[in-house]
C-alpha cells in the first residue's frame, strides 16, 4: 500500500522526487554566502544572480534596461543579457554563456562573473559547493550565511546519536 501512495505521489508531485538533490553552496574566503534565490546546477555549471555574487565581492551593481553594469575600484564592466561578449574596463570581454533573466534576476555561471573580480574559482562534488578564493577580498557581514549547513547537522546528527 505504501508503495502504491508513494508512486502516485511521485507522479503528481515530480518535483517532490528530485526533492533530494542538495543544493548548492557557494563559499567566499571560507564564508558560505547567504543567497534569498535559488542557486541553479545546470549542463555542468552553477548558475547565480549576478547581483548575490557581487554583493559579496563588495561591487556596484545598476541595470540599465538591457545590461548589468558592475563598478568597483579597478574594474567597470558591461554585461548584456543574451549575448557571450562584455565590456569590461572598456575592451571586450568572452563570457561562457550569455547572462539569462529569470525571476526579475540577471544569472550567469558564477565563474565568469568571479573571475571578473580576479577570483580562483573550484568545485567541491562531495558537498555541492562552489569555493571562491580571493585574498584581497573581505567578505561584508550582511552577504554571509550565519545558519547551520547540511555538512553541520550531519555532525550534530551524529554526535546526538552517539551520546543517546
Amino acid at each position: 500500500m505504501k508503495r502504491i501512495i508513494l508512486i502516485i505521489l511521485f507522479t503528481l508531485f515530480p518535483a517532490a522526487a528530485s526533492a533530494s538533490e542538495a543544493p548548492v553552496d557557494i563559499k567566499l574566503n571560507g564564508e558560505r554566502l547567504f543567497h534569498d534565490t535559488e542557486i541553479i546546477l545546470s549542463d555542468g555549471r552553477v548558475y547565480a544572480p549576478v547581483r548575490f555574487i557581487s554583493r559579496a565581492f563588495s561591487c556596484q551593481v545598476d541595470w540599465d534596461g538591457q545590461n548589468v553594469l558592475l563598478e568597483m575600484p579597478g574594474l567597470s564592466a558591461k554585461i548584456p543579457v543574451g549575448k557571450t561578449t562584455a565590456t569590461v574596463n572598456g575592451k571586450a570581454y568572452s563570457l561562457t554563456n550569455a547572462a539569462w533573466i529569470a525571476d526579475g534576476r540577471t544569472y550567469l555561471p558564477i565563474r565568469s562573473i568571479a573571475e571578473l573580480f580576479g577570483a580562483e574559482v573550484s568545485w567541491d562534488n562531495t558537498k555541492k559547493s562552489v569555493l571562491l578564493t580571493h585574498p584581497g577580498i573581505t567578505v561584508p557581514e550582511d552577504c554571509i550565511d550565519r545558519s547551520y549547513s547540511d555538512d553541520d547537522l550531519d555532525w550534530l546528527s551524529k554526535i546526538v546519536h552517539a551520546e543517546a
